[in-house]
């Protein structure tokens, strides 16, 4: 689901974004099991 979710963003987005935006989620997905915990 998370794959079908950032397919979906990341073909709304530039390349340069993509990139910022996987950084920025690896940063948040502290304990990588693919959900955003806030």
């Amino acid at each position: 689901f998370k794959v079908l979710v950032l397919n979906y963003i990341a073909s709304q987005l530039p390349q340069k974004d993509i990139m910022t935006l996987g950084k920025v989620f690896m940063e948040i997905d502290k304990n990588k099991d693919g959900f955003l915990t806030v």
